[in-house]
């Protein structure tokens, strides 16, 4: 039954999704399977007593374990697949400034405030740093989508390049925390020193950040060679070579401890970059749309439960409604404070080694695009704060938990609805500039003055 009712969500979201988002001002296609995500809810709330109080509850609550196995992995690897290679390479200094550094920056930022400001009373530092690494992940697909890359390629290249690094980033963050926290807590227990945290989380984060694009980018070799090797010459057998191997790669990395996202990530771009020439072009077509459907659905799937677990009574039962309200207002405005802190600095630096200089308008764009949090924030803060679903949650922990679930909502739902107009209205002026430009490299439109040869135009 809730199988079913998640296919007539996400078929009714495809229908709909998309017409809505293009008519509409303030919807994309994100916030869109949101809100549906959060009617749908409601309506499940309202008619329980019909349903069932178990089954509502069931429906309602995020899997986190089924969103790293099975929704996360086509997404991340059709961002490696669909890189444009000559772009992203020219900005990657850019992008590891904004993705690696700024990413560290803000959870640096959110962490030391968290703990100076709220932690000596309410948490533990171990929680302060795993809600700063948990909101570090951005979400910039509202603004991707307002963005165009053919009158914009270089904006668009750092914003993409960046959101899919900072996921990245964020994901090895939190697993450096958490392996830190357990190191820190058997040596409490055994009565060592308890003045290491800092440290480790700087060994692990740095030990899982080269391990896992080591495996990311021999993996991706790896397909290469075997594609090469086996001389394959049916689509069908090409796509389920590159499908299981680079699969088998992002479970290797969660096996062995390692970032299955950034070793998926770095996969998915060493395969568009050598694997997909030792396919056929039927391979090649079916490769890139076999993903790109497959992420399409898995994006759909994600935000439509981002919505309907905002709304699970569990968790709000179990957290301090005052103290989330107000946590939730500290948080948002952090967010913006932390990103302004490394974007203004960052940007003044990328216009002194770069030749695409970015305009103060292009330093908002680049801000704005990384205000808003997803379902990667939600996935993470259930992953550090819920690792066992069956066990009662402490009030803390739960507090944190609806905290992190409300301030998506706000970013999806509040920043994506400001997107589509607050950018267009920015950029217009660029955009009219960028199509003057192309016009005039066509010779039929160029403006002669009168008695002036070709060679003055």
């Amino acid at each position: 039954m809730s199988t079913c009712v998640l296919v007539v969500l996400v078929m009714a979201w495809c229908l709909g999704g998309h017409h809505l988002a293009k008519r509409s001002r303030h919807f994309t296609e994100g916030s869109a399977a949101c809100a549906l995500g959060l009617a749908t809810g409601l309506v499940l709330l309202v008619f329980h007593h019909y349903t069932g109080w178990s089954w509502v509850t069931n429906l309602l609550e995020f899997n986190a374990a089924g969103f790293f196995t099975w929704l996360l992995p086509p997404v991340i690897f059709y961002c490696g697949l669909s890189v444009e290679h000559e772009r992203f390479f020219y900005a990657l200094p850019s992008i590891l400034l904004y993705g690696v550094f700024g990413t560290l920056a803000s959870f640096a930022i959110i962490s030391l405030f968290m703990y100076g400001a709220l932690g000596f009373a309410l948490f533990k530092l171990e929680d302060c740093l795993a809600m700063g690494a948990i909101f570090a992940a951005t979400d910039s697909v509202a603004t991707l989508q307002v963005l165009d890359r053919n009158t914009m390629p270089g904006l668009f290249s750092l914003v993409f390049g960046e959101g899919v690094v900072n996921d990245a980033v964020s994901v090895v963050l939190l697993g450096a925390v958490a392996n830190t926290a357990r190191a820190h807590e058997a040596a409490a227990a055994g009565g060592a020193a308890k003045d290491t945290i800092a440290g480790g989380v700087v060994f692990n984060f740095v030990y899982l950040l080269v391990l896992s694009l080591l495996l990311g980018a021999a993996s991706g070799l790896g397909i290469a060679v075997a594609l090469r090797r086996l001389m394959l010459t049916e689509a069908h057998q090409e796509l389920a070579v590159i499908t299981l191997l680079s699969y088998f790669s992002y479970l290797l990395a969660d096996v062995t401890g390692l970032s299955g996202i950034l070793a998926l990530f770095v996969c998915g771009v060493v395969v568009s970059h050598y694997a997909l020439n030792n396919v056929s072009e039927e391979g090649q077509a079916a490769t890139l749309t076999s993903f790109r459907t497959a992420s399409y659905l898995a994006e759909g799937i994600i935000f439509l439960y981002v919505g309907m677990d905002a709304l699970d009574p569990l968790k709000w039962q179990g957290a301090n409604a005052a103290e989330a309200v107000w946590l939730v207002l500290v948080l948002t405005a952090l967010l913006a404070a932390a990103r302004a802190a490394f974007v203004v600095p960052f940007s003044l630096l990328h216009n002194i080694w770069s030749a695409d200089k970015l305009s103060s308008r292009d330093i908002v764009v680049v801000w704005w695009a990384g205000l808003m949090r997803g379902a990667v924030s939600v996935a993470l803060v259930y992953y550090y704060f819920d690792d066992n679903p069956r066990q009662v949650l402490d009030r803390s922990r739960a507090t944190l938990i609806v905290s992190t679930l409300m301030v998506v909502m706000i970013s999806i739902l509040g920043f994506g609805a400001l997107t589509k107009p607050l950018l267009a209205a920015m950029l217009k002026g660029e955009r009219e500039a960028s199509l003057r430009d192309q016009l005039r490299t066509i010779p039929l439109l160029r403006w002669v003055k009168p008695g002036a040869t070709s060679t003055e135009m």
